[in-house]
């Protein structure tokens, strides 16, 4: 039951939401101890607080001692918020929005005042499980909904921050920084910190990885000055790439140009450690499959797949009618890897 208001207009409708969820539980506002504000003062306040049964009680002039409870927890959330405001980075002007969250999550955890009981469930029962509390200005993409007319290359979601739950209903709110708005939407993805330095792990290892590589073929005569280009992240494994090295054997190699090349990475056994190991050609023709090192690799794959065609009766072999040209075919070499990274044979 926590809420900022920007102006004294709003201290009234507070007032009326408050007395509302309180309506439902078997507690009873019976006084209300202010300052002389005149949101506090006004004649709309004033008569909520007479039809509902409430006593108003005002401080002394420039005296906050005499309301000293609520100044201090006033305290302890504006400190909250501007700490969660700090390490976010997210803009002053969010601050209604951390003080909100800061004072929900002081009302769903245990508090000394009541004996170590959660306030929330004190008045109503029930509280939000502290699993499920976020980060304030972590990381979160929302879907756009497709009842906003999107287009087939238009994103499918936007990127935003956490900054808290929404106060009727079961969404999250987010803080849209491109259109400076606040949103409220259940339908999102919610980027861990553990993700993101599990993301900025790999990029460090693969950058190393690519590093290494460049050194290698540097140093082999055949290099040609050429270097590896850097991958997006999709395109690379999930697993995690660690203690890569090159063999020995493989820097004193010399490797010629092949017309296409392609590299995988893969667990090496024996050892322990990863080995980098370059399959350096996928034959554009038969002859190349035939004059490549691989060639024997090459000869069982195709006499194999050869058989494959023979078995399932996939062709028949006759006579080329007169007037008639042959359809021509080509064999295609394609290096498959399976999911642990071994070259399938």
């Amino acid at each position: 039951m926590e809420r900022t208001t920007n102006n004294h207009g709003e201290s009234v409708l507070a007032l009326k939401e408050y007395l509302a969820d309180i309506g439902s539980t078997q507690f009873k506002v019976l006084k209300i101890l202010s300052d002389r504000g005149g949101e506090y003062t006004g004649n709309n306040f004033r008569d909520i607080c007479l039809n509902s049964g409430i006593k108003q009680v005002f401080t002394a002039a420039f005296t906050p001692q005499q309301n000293g409870i609520a100044e201090r927890m006033n305290r302890t959330l504006m400190n909250a918020a501007r700490t969660m405001l700090d390490d976010s980075k997210l803009p002053d002007s969010l601050w209604s929005e951390a003080v909100n969250y800061a004072a929900f999550i002081y009302n769903n955890t245990p508090c000394l005042a009541n004996n170590g009981e959660i306030p929330m469930k004190v008045l109503t029962g029930k509280h939000h499980n502290a699993a499920e509390f976020h980060r304030f200005g972590t990381r979160i993409f929302v879907h756009i909904d497709k009842e906003k007319d999107l287009n087939k290359l238009h994103a499918r979601g936007e990127e935003g921050y956490f900054v808290g739950f929404a106060r009727n209903s079961k969404c999250f709110r987010i803080y849209i920084e491109k259109s400076k708005k606040i949103v409220e939407n259940r339908n999102v993805k919610i980027l861990t910190e553990s993700s993101t330095n599990e993301i900025t792990d790999r990029k460090s290892e693969i950058d190393e990885v690519v590093d290494r590589l460049n050194q290698w073929r540097a140093s082999s005569p055949d290099s040609k000055d050429a270097k590896l280009q850097h991958y997006p992240l999709k395109n690379v494994s999930n697993r995690k790439i660690k203690d890569i090295i090159l063999d020995d054997h493989d820097q004193n190699e010399t490797i010629s140009e092949p017309i296409r090349h392609q590299m995988t990475l893969r667990e090496r056994k024996g050892n322990g450690k990863a080995g980098l190991v370059l399959l350096t050609t996928e034959p554009s023709s038969y002859q190349e499959a035939l004059n490549s090192k691989n060639s024997n690799e090459w000869k069982n794959a195709m006499n194999h797949e050869i058989e494959s065609l023979k078995l399932n009766d996939t062709f028949v072999l006759v006579d080329l009618p007169k007037d008639r040209k042959t359809v021509t075919s080509k064999w295609v070499y394609k290096i498959k890897c399976s999911k642990d990274g071994k070259v399938e044979t």
